[in-house]
């Protein structure tokens, strides 16, 4: 990805990050309520990290992979509750599995499904 990029997404994050910090305290027990609001900031705030500090942004990836599989984990628990096991519940779990492999191994391995697709490596 180039600098310019970068620097684009993380202004953006930044941005986004405020102002769900900003909204939290108004938003009471609707809707996200006030600790989704904080903790979507949170993760707003590290992806910011990783796009403008290049030292740390192995770690903050898998930090934000950590993140996004947990967060996909509590949403496979509430689908899981109200009893929908349809394709929504598919979409989450791979997602959520995907993400939780970056957090532990880095990156892709290469004997997981899709490896190819993932570490873009051409087909044979």
């Amino acid at each position: 990805m180039s600098r310019g990029s970068q620097i684009a997404i993380g202004i953006t994050t930044l941005f986004g990050a405020a102002l769900m910090a900003y909204a939290a305290p108004h938003m009471g027990d609707s809707g996200l309520g006030t600790a989704g609001c904080y903790g979507i900031a949170a993760f707003l705030a590290i992806v910011t990290l990783a796009c403008f500090f290049k030292r740390g942004r192995h770690i903050t990836m898998r930090i934000t992979a950590l993140g996004v599989c947990v967060a996909i984990m509590f949403g496979s628990v509430s689908v899981i509750a109200k009893g929908e096991f349809g394709g929504r519940l598919l979409f989450l779990m791979l997602i959520g599995v995907g993400a939780g492999v970056y957090a532990i191994f880095g990156g892709y391995p290469r004997w997981a499904p899709l490896a190819r697709v993932f570490r873009g490596e051409p087909e044979d």
